[in-house]
């Protein structure tokens, strides 16, 4: 029953998707309440089986405590945790399905009003929280069965996924040092009056081919009267944080300002711990991981059994540690596939972080997953806020410039919901902390800011604070992995030596 629940729960999360998809963009709006019920329906089935396939869990470990089978270690380590986690994720996004806000006008509204029309577009609807929520739980079914394929992609996989880290990290590099100088000259350019179409285009000799296009077009463009920021995002010459700071702040007298801000945090950036180190460490883990590993294995599965064969002629009582190292040898099979799973599992998340810092947070990709961290979008969203206090403009007007957030919709819908609240008559400091952007403390230094006319200071302060603290913590982590590694590794080989010498002196004991 599990494997059959299994099989079709991927089958359950394409068809979320699919039918949310249709519910949001089918036209006339009036046919969306068939995708609509159509959806919890399909999340009805969704609960059902997963509460099936706890229930399934739940009696399959009875059956395994009742009757003790030692070959059902691997599914105790393995299977049983995820088929239970996977089982409460297919529930609470089946339930999901009921809780959605409808996708189509009221009889009280007016159909054929533009703000309506643009409050059911399919932007909009996608951005809202709940669907975020229903669609994070559906990848999740449709994906989860790549977790059993990591056994199956083994060390050599995880290898090449590190290498390509690597050689990431260092054209990202590249490519921050670029920005680094066209903010630097773009922020000189704005304070000194310079033609800036001229400069750009110096800035690309000596440029690569692509990038030599991209710099001659966007003085094109600025030339022809286009918004810096708008050229910026056209042409990818800049992060999508950095053209939303430059947006707020083009129009008014101090863009100057921001840009100069702008170039020295991307300077710092580059002088702080960088994600080519954080390689370096992987690369290490792995390395120490994948030997130790494969000398552990191949002495419990050829020189464990041999070693067991000796003594067992001598009938000699063996130490708890020998017993314990024969037993794993027994089950060498299913142990070595436990153990590459994990350890797969965890050079994975290891490897996304490292991915989070050598993109950067706001330019990645993946709105589904990233509306569940709100504090990870707070210096964007605080440097955003600080650069429309700083020109003394409307707050709640500014930011919906900004609502149409390249790849990333819910940070959009999440400077419209701020916008929503300050125009309902909130102040700031609340409207943040309901969005999860700060903390209660944080709050509090807003609403001081506030009272105390000084709020570009204060967002600015805390955006940088929230950086900084970033930054050390993954030079932290980073640097506390090598330890650990090679602790790890240092155990697991004084577990295997101790253990096969302390039954000879006690055979040599006894003998004599």
């Amino acid at each position: 029953m599990v494997i059959v629940l299994t099989l079709l729960i991927p089958l359950l999360g394409v068809g979320l998707l699919l039918i949310d998809a249709s519910r949001q963009r089918e036209l006339p709006f009036q046919s969306r309440s068939f995708w609509a019920l159509l959806l919890r329906v399909l999340g009805g089935v969704s609960i059902v089986a997963g509460v099936a396939l706890v229930l399934a869990c739940g009696v399959s470990i009875l059956q395994e405590w009742a009757t003790r089978q030692e070959d059902a270690l691997g599914q105790w380590l393995t299977v049983f945790p995820l088929a239970l986690a996977l089982g409460v994720v297919v529930i609470l996004t089946g339930w999901q399905t009921f809780r959605l806000k409808r996708t189509w006008p009221s009889d009280d509204e007016d159909w054929d009003d533009e703000a309506v029309i643009d409050r059911y577009s399919p932007l909009s609807l996608m951005a809202e929280p709940r669907v975020g929520h229903l669609r994070s739980g559906a990848w999740a079914m449709t994906l989860f069965p790549l977790v059993y394929v990591l056994p199956i992609l083994g060390t050599f996989g995880i290898l090449l996924l590190i290498i390509g880290t690597i050689v990431l990290s260092a054209v990202v590099r590249n490519r921050r040092s670029f920005q680094c100088q066209l903010l630097w000259l773009l922020a000189i350019t704005i304070r000194n009056r310079l033609p800036l179409g001229e400069e750009l285009r110096s800035l690309s000799i000596n440029k690569g081919v692509k990038l030599k296009r991209r710099l001659q077009q966007a003085a094109k463009d600025i030339e022809q009267g286009d918004p810096l920021w708008m050229v910026l995002e056209r042409h990818g010459l800049l992060p999508s944080a950095s053209v939303a700071a430059i947006r707020v702040s083009e129009g008014g007298g101090r863009l100057d300002e921001t840009l100069r801000r702008l170039a020295a945090q991307a300077t710092d950036r580059l002088k702080v711990f960088n994600v080519a180190q954080i390689g370096e460490v992987l690369l290490q883990l792995f390395v120490l991981l994948t030997v130790g590993s494969t000398i552990v294995v191949g002495v419990m599965y050829y020189i464990i059994p041999k070693f067991k064969q000796i003594f067992v002629g001598f009938d000699v009582k063996l130490p708890r540690s020998t017993q314990l190292l024969i037993d794993l040898s027994d089950h060498v099979v299913g142990v070595s596939a436990v153990i590459l799973f994990w350890v797969g599992l965890g050079m994975l998340c290891l490897i996304w972080q490292a991915l989070r810092n050598l993109v950067g947070w706001s330019s990645l990709p993946f709105p589904v997953l990233m509306h569940w961290f709100p504090k990870r979008d707070a210096p964007e969203v605080l440097r955003a806020l600080a650069g429309i206090a700083r020109e003394g403009a409307s707050i709640p007007a500014r930011l919906l410039w900004l609502v149409e957030r390249p790849g990333r919709p819910d940070l959009g819908a999440r400077y419209q919901r701020i916008a929503d609240r300050m125009n309902a008559g909130d102040p700031l400091s609340i409207s943040l902390e309901q969005e999860g952007v700060v903390t209660p403390l944080q709050r509090e230094a807003v609403a001081a800011g506030e009272r105390g006319g000084h709020l570009e200071f204060v967002l600015f302060s805390l955006a940088e604070t929230l950086d900084q603290r970033e930054f050390r913590n993954g030079a932290y982590w980073a640097e506390l992995l090598k330890p650990v590694a090679i602790i790890s590794c240092a155990i697991a080989t004084a577990f295997v030596a101790i253990s096969m010498f302390m039954p000879l002196v006690k055979l040599l004991n006894e003998l004599s």
